[in-house]
């Protein structure tokens, strides 16, 4: 069960402090982020699904840095529990980004729903990764169904983001980030369509990214 704290005015005040002074400009010591697609998000109101292919541990803060401002503050990325050794490296995460655990298990679905559910009628963004994992080989992998069922039951938007380039700074086997440079394209928004399935729109969603 994901704790509320998160989501407290004292969190959002330390991630409105933490971001722009700590995070962004350690940011830019190692990566320069380049954003198309971002006038794809221009007419978009109210809460949405991001959908991003998994390259790097810096997925979350590329995303951040290249989406425009008022999105950054409403955006609330699903974690892997995989990442997390500690207790306090998850709190500290859940502090950062406004992150909760999705488990690839039935009945933790089913409470990371809930928990999307209430962060959305809070008026937030969801970020999810689908293929579960971090790319062992740079390349994009095959999409889980369970993008496709939050947007169902939230009745979400859903937006895709490709991230090319990070990998190559800092993949999964790699002990520290090098530098260099990466491009998010944002893509145009989707829906599910009156009678198409998650498997469908997850084959849709993922041709969107590749």
């Amino acid at each position: 069960i994901e704790p509320d704290w998160p989501r407290s005015r004292v969190a959002q005040v330390l991630r409105a402090v933490f971001r722009p002074l700590i995070l962004f400009p350690l940011l830019r010591w190692y990566v320069k982020v380049e954003t198309r697609g971002a006038e794809n998000l221009a007419e978009l109101r109210g809460p949405a699904l991001f959908v991003a292919n998994h390259t790097s541990f810096m997925d979350v803060p590329v995303i951040l840095r290249a989406l425009p401002r008022r999105w950054r503050a409403a955006l609330a990325p699903a974690m892997s529990p995989d990442h997390f050794a500690k207790l306090w490296q998850l709190n500290l995460t859940r502090l950062c980004f406004n992150g909760f655990l999705l488990v690839p298990d039935a009945g933790a679905v089913q409470s990371a729903l809930r928990h999307a559910g209430k962060l959305v009628e809070a008026g937030h963004a969801i970020l999810v990764f689908p293929e579960g994992r971090l790319t062992p080989d740079g390349a994009i992998h095959t999409f889980r169904p369970g993008a496709a069922v939050m947007a169902e039951r939230l009745n979400l938007p859903v937006i895709p983001i490709r991230i090319e380039g990070l990998y190559e700074i800092w993949p999964e086997h790699q002990y520290k980030p090098g530098k260099g440079s990466v491009r998010v394209t944002i893509g145009t928004p989707l829906t599910m369509q009156t009678g198409e399935s998650p498997v469908a729109f997850t084959a849709r969603l993922e041709e969107s990214i590749h």
